[in-house]
């Protein structure tokens, strides 16, 4: 429970780091998407490294278990931080963590994990109710057009979170944790940084000792510590 809550709180401060390297690098929220989780798998790897438990996969169930964690992260940076540059991080931050137990919840019921119960019902409804609050009400100087579709990010952002916490639940013999999660953070950055290059955005930028410090913190917390951490609570549940 420790480590989860440690991992919560290590999320909490993505939208704010992203926010600040943007404020010293001028990058586009996409390519800051994509240099959380590069960073932050390059620092798990030297972690893997520093424990001499490096151990990339070696079947293929290990590698489509690290293409599908890469895959589901790079969609929940691209939705996250495109809320973030939309509707703030405040909203951003609240609706995408606040709809993931709502995805894993409904993945569970369909299949046969849980039964729904008074509780759970509760639960959905109050979740439901607080994310409609969160969503309710644009920002002052955001259009409802576009607070909607910021809200919207988000949800995918849930989504895609809620896919990586259902992997994570179910462990996989040949994928270890921190090499597995560093070479899917490691091919996931490269693919947002891609598709930021696409959209036309810069992706590089001058490395100020500001601009250095943001993204290290932002590969730091919000990714290597904070998916460390939660993976180790999924494994203790």
């Amino acid at each position: 429970m420790v480590a989860l809550v440690v991992a919560g709180v290590a999320w909490g401060t993505s939208g704010t780091l992203g926010t600040l390297l943007v404020a010293a690098t001028g990058l586009p929220f996409l390519s800051v998407a994509g240099y959380r989780i590069l960073v932050g798998g390059a620092l798990l790897t030297l972690l893997a490294l520093a424990l001499r438990r490096f151990r990339p996969p070696r079947t293929r169930r290990g590698w489509g278990r690290l293409v599908a964690v890469a895959a589901a992260s790079a969609v929940y940076q691209l939705a996250f931080f495109s809320a973030v540059g939309v509707v703030g991080v405040s909203i951003a931050t609240l609706v995408a963590i606040g709809s993931a137990p709502v995805f894993v919840l409904t993945a569970d019921l369909a299949s046969g994990r849980q039964r729904l119960r008074p509780r759970l019902v509760a639960a959905l409804g109050c979740t439901a109710a607080g994310l409609v609050l969160f969503m309710g009400t644009p920002p002052a100087g955001i259009a409802p057009a576009a607070a909607l579709l910021g809200c919207g990010l988000a949800v995918i952002a849930g989504a895609a979170f809620a896919v990586i916490s259902l992997l994570g639940a179910r462990p996989e013999p040949d994928f270890d944790t921190i090499t597995g999660t560093a070479g899917s953070f490691l091919l996931g950055g490269c693919a947002v940084l891609v598709v930021a290059a696409l959209a036309g955005g810069p992706v590089g930028f001058s490395p100020t000792s500001a601009a250095l410090t943001w993204v290290l913190l932002l590969g730091l917390i919000p990714s290597a510590l904070a998916y460390a951490a939660y993976f180790v609570g999924l494994g203790s549940q």
